[in-house]
């Protein structure tokens, strides 16, 4: 198994990418209750070719999907997958769009309508649910050139929120929080 810079469980398999070749490797199917590690092995892995740059973010939408992220590309993985030795029908990646994507893994985070993400080329907070990717950023302004530090999911009313931290040269200890509701899908920011 290559060095990976990011991990997540979806569907009782460990997923990483950010691998050196790009790839997505995914594990045996972990049964319910068991101690064992998870099990690798060369069979299990896909790609993504779509969109520029490596694989940067990768979030489990549901029981049914788990999406990928590339700074102008947004992918989604859907199925079952093939057995433990890589038989039957395999994982692929399909892309929902061309147009939007995300090249922070800390700028993604996932809420009650879906997988919420701050996209790469306008800086404004979007959001995938049924396989649509839909821009959510009324009352928001480009945040491009921001460092996102986090994105989380709050349980003050129905918002969640993405901190970043501001520019450390002129204000160096001061994070603030960009809040949407999905109710309204309106939201701003605030210290």
């Amino acid at each position: 198994v290559p060095p990976a810079r990011m991990a997540t469980i979806w569907r009782d398999r460990l997923w990483l990418a950010g691998t050196p070749e790009d790839d997505i490797w995914f594990s045996q199917e972990r049964a319910a209750g068991t101690a064992d590690g998870w099990e690798f092995n060369e069979a299990l892995t896909t790609g993504w070719s779509d969109g520029s740059g490596p694989i940067a973010a990768i979030a489990p939408l549901s029981w049914d999907a788990l999406v990928l992220f590339r700074r102008d590309a947004v992918g989604v993985i859907t199925g079952e997958g093939p057995d433990p030795g890589g038989a039957g029908a395999p994982y692929i990646v399909q892309t929902l769009s061309y147009e939007k994507g995300c090249s922070n893994p800390k700028a993604v985070t996932r809420g009650p309508l879906g997988v919420y993400f701050i996209d790469a080329a306008t800086g404004r907070p979007n959001v995938i649910n049924g396989g649509v990717v839909t821009e959510i950023g009324q009352g928001f302004e480009s945040y491009t050139g921001l460092t996102f530090t986090a994105a989380i999911h709050e349980r003050l009313g129905a918002a969640y929120c993405f901190v970043r931290n501001c520019d450390l040269a002129t204000r160096p200890l001061q994070v603030r929080r960009i809040g949407l509701d999905p109710r309204t899908r309106s939201g701003g920011e605030a210290t």
